[in-house]
């Protein structure tokens, strides 16, 4: 590469003072606004890489003094095939080549960088016998030219703004990248939000609709029935019981029962204990849902027995009514199938409590009427 560097060139023969690496300051003050996150951070954390590819010897060794003295990392090639050799494991920010190298040509080398590395900075130096081809040399992705004789101060302005451009690059594709990552969460919110708005509406329309068949019927014995058919069906069970606490004692028995054929029912004796499975509904006023990986028998039905279970307290005005219990489903029960059931259950509770006030009044009536037959 002919040509000397110009007088200008900070004087080869003096010492040069070294500088902090470019565009630290303008960095460290984003940083201190909020910082660009740690793929960015270490990305820059080692020094800039500058690649220098020329066939002088001198004037590879002015580049090397001044960028050095400047805080950079550089690294010197003095044909385009061994800069080639050098790219995938240098992987330098900066490449400052002549275009008429022997061999493999500056405009290759910077293609050939490029394939590794698309936002390298690459700069070409050209004398000006040649401007036309720096020109075409920007068509084709370099970011800037200098021409013979150099100006060391305008090769330092260059590849100061080659830095800073480079890291500006860094910046906005982390920023992208992390738009791209927030804009991904939002739509699987919202994704999960629509889907627990579908479910909500549907379990209020469920509630809706069940509630008006359930008070259409008064009689005790018809509405237990109803509200056992109903929580298996909404809740995808294979069974379901209902056990109606017994007045003044803690008893809980069987009093409708759905999904089970032939179910023999023990009509005897509290079928809930404390320490049973439905213990913590029945007595502590918990919900209970497990999927066991062996059966579990259902209390007060003889001869049944599943491994999954969801049991609600049936509680009304504060006071105990009984259990609500559906039992076998596939893959267990859901979070959104207790959300159901102990909705339902409160519902439920007030029917039941309502029923047996209506069976207590028909019975109050019936001793009435007798007791007016045998005085009359």
């Amino acid at each position: 590469m002919a040509g000397q560097p110009g007088e200008s060139a900070a004087g080869f023969g003096e010492p040069l003072a070294r500088t902090a690496p470019p565009g630290d300051d303008m960095i460290a003050g984003d940083r201190a606004a909020g910082g660009f996150g740690p793929v960015f951070e270490e990305e820059w954390r080692i020094l800039p890489r500058i690649l220098v590819v020329d066939d002088e010897p001198t004037v590879v060794d002015v580049f090397h003094e001044f960028l050095s003295a400047q805080g950079y990392e550089v690294t010197v090639a003095s044909n385009g095939e061994d800069a080639a050799r050098m790219l995938p494991d240098l992987r330098p920010d900066i490449i400052l080549t002549d275009i008429n190298l022997p061999g493999l040509s500056g405009l290759e080398v910077m293609r050939q960088a490029r394939e590794y590395d698309p936002e390298v900075a690459v700069i070409v130096v050209t004398g000006y016998a040649s401007a036309a081809t720096a020109i075409d040399a920007l068509r084709q992705g370099a970011y800037d030219y200098v021409t013979k004789p150099f100006d060391l101060d305008e090769v330092h302005q260059i590849v100061e703004r080659g830095i800073a451009n480079r890291r500006l690059r860094a910046i906005n594709r982390q920023l992208v990248e992390e738009l791209r990552e927030k804009n991904a969460m939002l739509e699987r919110h919202e994704s999960e939000l629509r889907e627990r708005v579908r479910i909500a509406t549907h379990q209020m329309t469920t509630l809706y609709e069940t509630g008006k068949e359930i008070s259409a019927q008064l009689e005790l014995e018809p509405r237990l029935q109803l509200i056992a058919s109903r929580a298996a069906m909404q809740c995808g069970g294979a069974a379901a019981v209902v056990y109606l606490k017994t007045p003044d004692v803690e008893e809980f028995i069987p009093t409708a029962v759905h999904g089970i054929e032939d179910a023999s029912r023990e009509l005897t004796g509290s079928v809930i204990v404390r320490d049973d499975v439905l213990g913590p509904a029945g007595f502590d006023r918990r919900v209970v849902r497990l999927a066991s990986t062996a059966l579990i028998d259902i209390p007060g039905i003889r001869g049944a027995a599943y491994a999954e279970l969801l049991a609600v307290p049936l509680m009304a005005e504060g006071q105990d009514v009984g259990v609500l219990a559906v039992w076998g489903r596939d893959g267990g029960f859901l979070p959104d199938d207790e959300t159901f059931l102990t909705q339902f259950a409160s519902q439920a509770a007030i029917a039941v409590r309502n029923s047996q006030l209506y069976e207590h009044t028909k019975s109050l009536d019936k001793l009435k009427s007798e007791f007016v037959a045998v005085v009359s």
